[in-house]
């Protein structure tokens, strides 16, 4: 008699990387500015699939890589689904200030295949925003950006899903976000306007850091960094 046994679950990326206990300070990343490109789920992947990208869209990206060359200014591009599927294309920028960035939010009348309109001009033509409708921003209070990109990592939509389900039933300023980088961390969210990168965290927890409701000592090793501090730079022993 043959006994048919099933294969082991792998183990998921996060968990790894609790079990390690691995610190998670330092993989925040480096952004000047932030935009948030409102799209429908399904539209996450064909922003993603290179392969596919019209020569418009090829041409930003090219232009976003050689203004980074040129000037050491990171950017951030995330991508959060709307309140409304199907709905015209909307875009959050986020622009690095003292103490950490400030919000502008932008409406249109195009539909979300014309992405790469909102990355133009809120990165490389912002003379064009006058061609936009500004829409209210919120005066205080964080935007909780939380990756729940099964598709990329299944960590992100085990564990970024419940979060994300966590902040909206507390009435918090969340969205379901496409992924970021750091998925070994999840759920791991970008904290806006304040530029902090989380990881690891769990609903509860989530809810009360949105709140401010935690002692910085309680989620030290839940804090991935400041997005708005610039790349380590090597000194040479001309500088010193």
């Amino acid at each position: 008699m043959t006994v048919q046994t099933r294969a082991p679950r792998l183990q998921l990326c996060a968990d790894a990387s609790l079990a390690a206990g691995e610190d998670p300070i330092g993989t925040a990343p480096h952004w000047q500015e932030v935009t948030v490109l409102e799209l429908d789920v399904p539209v996450w992947a064909r922003l993603r699939d290179v392969a596919n990208w019209t020569p418009e869209q090829s041409g930003v990206f090219e232009r976003l890589r050689g203004r980074v060359e040129a000037s050491g200014a990171g950017f951030g591009l995330l991508m959060s689904a709307p309140a409304r599927a199907g709905a015209p294309l909307r875009v959050r920028h986020y622009v690095r200030q003292h103490g950490g960035f400030v919000r502008r939010d932008y409406a249109s009348d195009l539909p979300q295949t014309e992405w790469a309109r909102g990355l133009t001009d809120t990165l490389l033509e912002p003379q064009n925003l006058r061609g936009w409708r500004p829409a209210e921003a919120p005066s205080s209070g964080p935007d909780l950006h939380v990756c729940t990109h099964g598709t990329v990592d299944a960590a992100c939509g085990r564990y970024g899903v419940p979060v994300y389900a966590a902040l909206q039933a507390a009435g918090l300023r969340s969205w379901r976000t496409g992924h970021f980088g750091g998925h070994r961390f999840a759920a791991t969210a970008v904290d806006l306007p304040g530029g902090l990168l989380w990881a690891h965290l769990s609903p509860e927890l989530a809810v009360r850091v949105a709140r401010r409701e935690v002692h910085p000592a309680e989620v030290a090793a839940n804090l991935r960094g400041f997005a708005g501090l610039p790349r380590w730079r090597r000194w040479s022993t001309a500088n010193c």
